[in-house]
């Protein structure tokens, strides 16, 4: 009886999930597209196994992503193929750094339904500049360790009237990067690996976030233009002049976060702004950095050493009235010095300047013991630091 009984709840189950997925199968394709692109990849390629109206549906994911890890095409044809009849929303095809395992199918380049594309490990060289480019929705584009040569780039960008992300790291042939007539870009970035490629802005009027690694500041050229909507702007390992501040204010109104990372060149410069909000200072091995620092709106202030322990010297004045820095510092003690007293003087000096902030310090210091000359006991007034 009991064998019975069990068998019967089974097989009422299996009705029950027959009559489930049944329903499910009657909904609209593109709500199951929709679903299946919440369901992770390979969940998503498993539901083929249903029925046979489910064997292709997965194909209508709006996202893809293959890696050359996990896939495996036993001719280039097979991928091609694949990309023909599963392009959609989003693809992300990746191949691991430096190796160009495959040449991009020209099919990825006449989709008009994409709107994400993201290239690694790929070169674009099956592209030729007498080929069509039908790009038209896309509107993010991300190009890591790819090879491309400054025409295709030109010729692509140029076919993609709604891109407003785009992303470059090592792009392999890329000698200029010229952003012209591209309305609708808002965030960029940009990682060379040749510090003498130029990246030329000509309407640099959408730009709202602008991130710039390995480069040298007289290779990023703007003509002078104002950039009245960007927000924020990171720069990491670019050659900065102390001219580079001038006028900063007026080329950069409605700047909000400004972060600097081991710049070489920058050295003694004077920041005006009543923007700025956020502002980070990462000192490069050689840097001897003297500022004097202008930001009466300021929030936040960070300032770190890059394995080096030379203190700066920094003038704030702010009308702010409730704002935080954050100060990180390396010190090793030099055979020329009898203690550590004088550089732990220049330390007071600095903190004396971010007195009006809510302080919090992290000090990575090479010895066991610090050694300190008594003698000056009393003389330095102390600054009150919230947290080391």
């Amino acid at each position: 009886m009991n064998k019975q009984s069990a068998k019967r709840r089974r097989e009422d189950d299996d009705d029950g999930s027959a009559i489930a997925m049944d329903r499910l199968s009657q909904l609209p394709q593109p709500i199951l597209h929709n679903i299946l692109s919440l369901l992770s990849q390979k969940d998503a390629v498993r539901t083929c196994v249903f029925s046979k109206s489910w064997r292709y549906l997965w194909h209508g994911r709006y996202k893809f992503e293959l890696r050359g890890d996990d896939y495996f095409f036993a001719r280039k044809t097979e991928l091609w193929s694949f990309l023909d009849k599963t392009l959609q929303r989003s693809l992300n095809l990746s191949f691991g750094m430096n190796s160009f395992v495959f040449p991009l199918p020209l099919v990825v380049f006449h989709s008009e339904s994409l709107v994400e594309l993201h290239l690694q490990g790929l070169s674009l060289n099956t592209l030729k500049s007498t080929d069509n480019v039908m790009l038209n929705n896309l509107q993010t584009l991300r190009l890591h360790d790819v090879y491309i040569t400054d025409e295709i780039f030109e010729k692509i960008i140029s076919s993609c009237p709604l891109i407003d992300n785009l992303d470059l790291y090592l792009c392999r042939g890329l000698k200029s990067i010229k952003l012209h007539k591209h309305h609708n870009i808002k965030d960029f970035a940009c990682f060379v690996n040749d510090d003498q490629t130029i990246i030329e802005f000509e309407d640099p009027h959408p730009l709202e976030s602008v991130r710039i690694q390995n480069c040298l500041y007289r290779y990023i050229r703007h003509k002078n233009m104002h950039f009245t909507h960007l927000k924020s702007l990171d720069l990491y390992g670019v050659h900065l002049p102390a001219e580079t501040f001038d006028n900063f204010s007026s080329f950069f109104p409605c700047l909000s976060e400004l972060i600097l990372k081991s710049c070489d060149g920058l050295k003694e410069f004077r920041l005006f702004s009543s923007s700025i909000k956020r502002l980070t200072i990462k000192s490069g091995p050689r840097n001897r950095i003297k500022a004097f620092i202008d930001t009466p709106n300021i929030l936040y202030f960070e300032f770190s050493s890059d394995g080096n322990d030379f203190l700066p010297s920094i003038k704030f004045t702010t009308t702010s009235n409730e704002w935080k820095s954050h100060i990180s510092l390396w010190y090793m003690l030099r055979s020329s010095e009898k203690d550590d007293t004088s550089w732990l003087l220049k330390l007071n000096r600095l903190l004396k300047s971010l007195s009006q902030s809510y302080i919090t310090l992290s000090l990575n210091h090479m010895y066991k013991k610090l050694h300190i000359n008594d003698s000056y006991a009393g003389v330095y007034k102390p600054v009150v630091v919230e947290r080391v």
